[in-house]
C-alpha cells in the first residue's frame, strides 16, 4: 500500500468514516457499523463478509447519511432521495431599494440647495 492508503485487518471493528486518497483495503469479518469507506483516486477492496455502514442510531431514517437525504435499496439498486430545500422568505427588492433611492434623492436635494445658496 502506498501513501494515502488505509488497511483494516481481519476481524477489525471501527466506527466512523474512513477517508483515503489512494485506496482502502478491508480484511474479512470487518465491522464499521456507523460510517463509510471513501477514496478519492482508487477503490475500496472488501475481502470477505464485512458489515459496513448499517446505520447509526443518531441518524435514524437516513441509513447513515447526514442531513442531505435518504439512501434506500429498491430492487437491488441504491436510490438517493435528496431532502427538499427549505424556502427562505426574502424581502421584496423594492423595499430594499426604496430607502437607498430616497437617500440619494435627499442628498441631491441638499446639494442643490447648497449650490443655490453659494451662488447667491
Amino acid at each position: 500500500m502506498g501513501a494515502g492508503s488505509a488497511t483494516l485487518g481481519s476481524n477489525s471493528v471501527f466506527e466512523g468514516n474512513i477517508l483515503a486518497n489512494e485506496m482502502i483495503g478491508v480484511g474479512t469479518n470487518v465491522t464499521d457499523p456507523c460510517g463509510r469507506l471513501l477514496t478519492q483516486v482508487a477503490g475500496v477492496t472488501l475481502a470477505g463478509t464485512d458489515t459496513i455502514g448499517i446505520g447509526c442510531p443518531g441518524l435514524a431514517g437516513s441509513n447513515g447519511l447526514g442531513a442531505g437525504g435518504t439512501l434506500s435499496i429498491v430492487n437491488g439498486t441504491p436510490v438517493i432521495t435528496p431532502l427538499a430545500p427549505d424556502l427562505i422568505p426574502e424581502p421584496s427588492t423594492f423595499f430594499l431599494l426604496a430607502p437607498c433611492l430616497a437617500g440619494l434623492a435627499i442628498l441631491r436635494k441638499l446639494s442643490r440647495s447648497k449650490l443655490t445658496k453659494s451662488r447667491a
